[in-house]
């Protein structure tokens, strides 16, 4: 009787290593995730900066078209590495049915479903060490 009722409370303790592991885990991934936001808003700064440039750009007379086929190069780079960046913290965008525009697209492998996916780890953790408590208290 007194092994199992140690070897409950080594489980009860795993489940609260673990749960302190994956606390961690999330404010780490929550930090990565604010440094990419952060950059990610300056970028979309920049765009915008180009965007503003070839719209005055468009409107002059005659045209300058070398500048605006150079400014929308370097805007698109920059868009890139906005999609990039969004990719990390959100996903890979994936429709079931692309064909459907009605279809909402779900965000697969970011940094955001792997927060999720903790958060569902801790809350089936705490479920398993309340049966745990609940066996123990019967010994």
């Amino acid at each position: 009787m007194n092994k199992k009722k140690a070897f409950y409370q080594r489980l009860i303790d795993k489940i609260e290593e673990g749960r302190w592991n994956g606390e961690l885990r999330i404010i780490v991934l929550k930090q990565i995730r604010e440094g990419i936001r952060q950059q990610f808003d300056k970028i979309s700064d920049v765009i915008k900066g180009f965007e503003d440039n070839l719209e005055k750009l468009r409107l002059e007379n005659p045209r300058p078209t070398e500048k605006i086929n150079k400014l929308q190069d370097e805007k698109h780079k920059y868009e890139l590495d906005a999609d990039k960046m969004k990719e990390q913290m959100m996903g890979k965008a994936i429709k079931d049915r692309p064909d459907d525009p009605e279809c909402v697209a779900e965000y697969h492998g970011g940094i955001d479903e792997e927060i999720k996916s903790i958060e569902q780890n801790l809350i089936g953790g705490d479920e398993f060490r309340k049966v745990i408590e609940k066996e123990l208290k019967k010994l």
